[in-house]
């Protein structure tokens, strides 16, 4: 099986992105903000991971799967990134804002709404 070169640039970016999110909780003693970064940077890769995934799918009903995956991953790092900015703003992150990603997050498995628009070859 012959790779697409374009899915280069995917693993690319997940190694470096697992070596960020390394070097972050190897270097200091954590806090809160660093915690929330090193989250949102290990959502990034675990994408790129599933986007490396999904250039090199042969079936459509694997590419699905993979793109769903990538949805929810990418819904919790913009969740995780909200919450780091009201962190870094010393403000409290509202008990139900938990309940829109979980709601996105379930939308996005168990329909296929986000996926309408999405051509899978």
């Amino acid at each position: 099986m012959e790779l697409n070169p374009f899915s280069y640039i995917a693993l690319t970016a997940f190694f470096i992105n697992l070596l960020l999110a390394a070097y972050l909780v190897m270097t200091k003693p954590p806090n809160k903000a660093r915690l929330l970064f090193t989250t949102t940077i290990a959502l990034l890769a675990l994408a790129n991971l599933g986007d490396f995934f999904l250039r090199n799918t042969m079936l459509s009903v694997d590419g699905a799967v993979i793109y769903k995956l990538i949805y929810m991953l990418l819904t919790l790092a913009v969740f995780s990134l909200l919450h780091l900015s009201l962190t870094f703003l010393n403000k409290e992150f509202p008990k139900w804002l938990y309940a829109i990603p979980v709601a996105l997050i379930l939308i996005t498995w168990f329909t296929d709404l986000f996926l309408a628009s999405t051509v899978i070859h």
